[in-house]
């Protein structure tokens, strides 16, 4: 009898051709993280630009081109948890396309908060910079949010 079910946490896996027990091991890092995390030791960015959805690689590349920056592509193919993110005490800006979802890029901003980011600001690059952000409802004489705009999230707010 098999004791261990496909959710089961301790439940060996195969990976790479070695049996790993447990889930939390990160073994990846988002496409130019190991080049952050080398520069991390010597030349620490100012900013880093986490780049997602479309051109996301263009616009990693061009961010690349200035020396107090440093960038890298999440491209959401694996959780953004299961990720190194060598981003201890760095500012963090997530340019976010909107062919990426919200609940990704949720997840995505836990992850670097978990990682100790100083703080993670999403500005959403799909708005219409010009639009209003938000309306008053007649019905209740509230001002409603209608559409996205940028946020910065800060470790250990709630």
């Amino acid at each position: 009898m098999n004791m261990h079910t496909e959710t089961d946490a301790w439940a060996p896996s195969k990976a790479k051709g070695k049996t790993i027990y447990g889930t939390s091991i990160k073994s990846k890092f988002p496409p130019y993280g190991k080049a952050l995390a080398i520069r991390q030791r010597s030349n620490r960015p100012t900013l880093i630009i986490v780049c997602t959805g479309r051109d996301a690689w263009k616009r990693a590349k061009n961010w690349q081109r200035h020396s107090e920056f440093a960038a890298v592509v999440f491209t959401g193919e694996q959780p953004p948890n299961e990720l190194i993110w060598t981003v201890s005490e760095c500012p963090i800006l997530v340019e976010w396309m909107g062919d990426v979802t919200r609940d990704l890029i949720v997840e995505l901003v836990k992850a670097l908060l978990n990682a100790n980011a100083l703080f993670v600001s999403v500005q959403p690059l799909f708005i219409d910079g010009n639009s209003w952000i938000d309306r008053c409802d007649e019905a209740t004489m509230t001002y409603k949010q209608i559409r996205e705009t940028r946020r910065t999230y800060y470790r250990g707010a709630k």
